[in-house]
C-alpha cells in the first residue's frame, strides 16, 4: 500500500520504531479483513478492553463489548459494503505506541431504498499490550461531507410543519424526542425469545429485586443506538455488557410525529433470564 512506501521514504527511524511499524501492519490488515465481511466479533477482538470508539454523529462508545455492539449496529445498515485504504502507518521510538490512518468508501441503501455512498476518513491509535499484542485504544472516523443517513448534530429535536412532506432521517438532529413530544411512541416489535428484552409495561414501586430499567435512543428506522445505552436500575447478575449484546437484536416500530418517523429516547423495563 502507498502508506508503507510513503512513510519509509520520509527518512531513517530508530530500529525499535521501524520494527514496531512492521509489526503494526499485520493487525491493521486483520482489522480491514474483519470489516469487509461485517464480522463485528472479529473486529472487536482487535480493540483493548478499555478502548474508546468515536463514531459519526453518535456518542462516544467505551469498552470492547460496547464497541462490538456498535459495529454490529453499523454493519446492520441495509446493503452496506465497505472498502478502506491505509495511507499512513507510524510507531513511536519506544515501539509500544502507533497509529494508522486512511480513507473509506461505504456504499449502502438509504431509508428510501435508493443507493447512497458515504465517504470518509479514520485514525486508529494502537498500543502494544502486556501480552505483546497490538490493540486499538482510540478509534475515530468521520465523513467528508454531511453523512447521508446519520444525524448532523445533537442540538434539539428538529421542528417541521405537519403539512409538509416528512424530512429524511439525515435532517433530524441527533438529540431525540421524548415520549411526551411524539404522537406515537416507539414500540418494541422484536422477538420474545431473546434472553434479555424490553417489556412494554410500567412497574409500580417498590420494584422487585430483579427489576432492571434501561434507557437508550431508538433511531427513526426503529433501531436502538448501542452507544446511548444506560442502565438506570440493574440487579446483581445483569451487566451493561449483557444488555448491549442483546440490544443489537432489538427492533422497534419507530416513534412518529404526525406521519413522520423520528428518533426517541426510550426508557423501558427489561425482562431477563
Amino acid at each position: 500500500m502507498i502508506s508503507i512506501t510513503a512513510v519509509l521514504a520520509c527518512g531513517a527511524r530508530p530500529a525499535s520504531a521501524s520494527a514496531a511499524r512492521a509489526k503494526l501492519v499485520v493487525p491493521d490488515s486483520l482489522v480491514q479483513a474483519a470489516v469487509v465481511p461485517s464480522d463485528a466479533a472479529r473486529l472487536a477482538s482487535h480493540y483493548a478492553d478499555d478502548a474508546v470508539l468515536m463514531p459519526v454523529a453518535e456518542p462516544i462508545v467505551e469498552g470492547r463489548t460496547a464497541i462490538r455492539a456498535e459495529w454490529q449496529h453499523v454493519f446492520g445498515s441495509p446493503g452496506l459494503a465497505n472498502s478502506a485504504r491505509v495511507v499512513a502507518v507510524e510507531a513511536s521510538s519506544a515501539g509500544d505506541l502507533g497509529h494508522t490512518r486512511g480513507t473509506y468508501t461505504s456504499p449502502m441503501r438509504g431509508p428510501d431504498g435508493q443507493p447512497i455512498v458515504e465517504q470518509g476518513k479514520w485514525v486508529s491509535v494502537w498500543k502494544r499490550q502486556a501480552d505483546g499484542q497490538w490493540r486499538i485504544v482510540v478509534d475515530i472516523y468521520n465523513t467528508d461531507s454531511t453523512p447521508p443517513i446519520h444525524a448532523p448534530s445533537r442540538a434539539t429535536p428538529v421542528q417541521f410543519s405537519r403539512s409538509e412532506p416528512c424530512p429524511p432521517p439525515s435532517a433530524f438532529p441527533g438529540r431525540p424526542y421524548f415520549d411526551f413530544q411524539v404522537d406515537k411512541a416507539a414500540v418494541y416489535t422484536g422477538k420474545d425469545s431473546v434472553p434479555i428484552r424490553p417489556i412494554e409495561q410500567r412497574m409500580s414501586r417498590p420494584y422487585p429485586s430483579d427489576f432492571a430499567l434501561a434507557q437508550f435512543i431508538v433511531d427513526s428506522l426503529g433501531v436502538p443506538v448501542p452507544g446511548t445505552l444506560k442502565l438506570l436500575i440493574h440487579p446483581k447478575g445483569l451487566s451493561r455488557e449483557d444488555v448491549l449484546l442483546a440490544l443489537v437484536d432489538w427492533r422497534y416500530q419507530p416513534a412518529r410525529v404526525a406521519e413522520c418517523r423520528v428518533p426517541q429516547l426510550v426508557q423501558t423495563p427489561l425482562r431477563w433470564k
